[in-house]
């Protein structure tokens, strides 16, 4: 965890993008468990549509070669991933009738397509992403107020505003309670569909509350 911060810290990379990384797991355990219900995963099919959820922002190791340093702006952070997971389940599942690796049914490699989407999805709330690759910039931009939406783009604003302040991102997020309240309800579901579902997969729980205290001591650090 240290040598992370660390390394963030040294390359100066835009923490903006990793501060709902908790919110993506947790939804991939809610992914994961509502499939669990239906279907008896094995601990690493399980864990596969788990990363699949967040697995996206490992990206921001190379924000530097991004535009903007922004990493949501790889291909990475588009829904063609997703796409490209769905289609291949499926196309498994025609082929292959039988274990394969870890995979005991291809439809879990088909829910991990929807989990990775679910990413894209959450993504296009705070700060918005380019989900299409193109040109274009979409998202909700819920931590944004009106007033400056109306004043400018969202991302002129953006631009603008971290350059006055490193800390920017990580206070606004923090500031804005219709994020907090979603980034509060997909973490404590998740937590909790664990234990509903699959109480044998525990343990998975540990991962979120490292992320959670990852992004707390950020925002520890920009307070202080």
């Amino acid at each position: 965890m240290n040598i992370l911060k660390e390394t963030i810290s040294k390359h100066n990379m835009e923490l903006i993008y990793l501060l709902n990384t908790n919110t993506h797991y947790a939804m991939g355990l809610i992914i994961a468990s509502t499939l669990n219900f239906w279907y008896t995963l094995n601990i690493w099919e399980y864990l596969f549509i788990v990363f699949c959820a967040f697995c996206a922002d490992l990206d921001y190791a190379f924000s530097k070669y991004a535009e903007d340093k922004n990493h949501r702006n790889f291909i990475t952070h588009t829904i063609y991933p997703s796409i490209l997971f769905i289609c291949l389940g499926i196309l498994l599942n025609y082929l292959i009738h039988f274990p394969f690796l870890f995979f005991t049914n291809f439809i879990i490699i088909i829910v991990g397509g929807i989990a990775y989407a679910s990413h894209i999805v959450l993504d296009l709330l705070d700060w918005g992403l380019n989900p299409f690759y193109t040109y274009h910039t979409l998202g909700l931009y819920l931590t944004l107020t009106q007033h400056e939406k109306n004043l400018s783009r969202p991302k002129t604003i953006i631009q603008r505003e971290k350059q006055k302040d490193k800390y920017f991102f990580i206070k606004r997020y923090y500031s804005t309670t219709s994020i907090l309240i979603i980034d509060f309800i997909i973490s404590v579901i998740g937590f909790l569909f664990v234990f509903v579902f699959n109480p044998q997969f525990w343990y998975v729980n540990f991962g979120l509350f490292i992320l959670i205290e990852f992004h707390l001591y950020f925002k520890r650090k920009s307070e202080s």
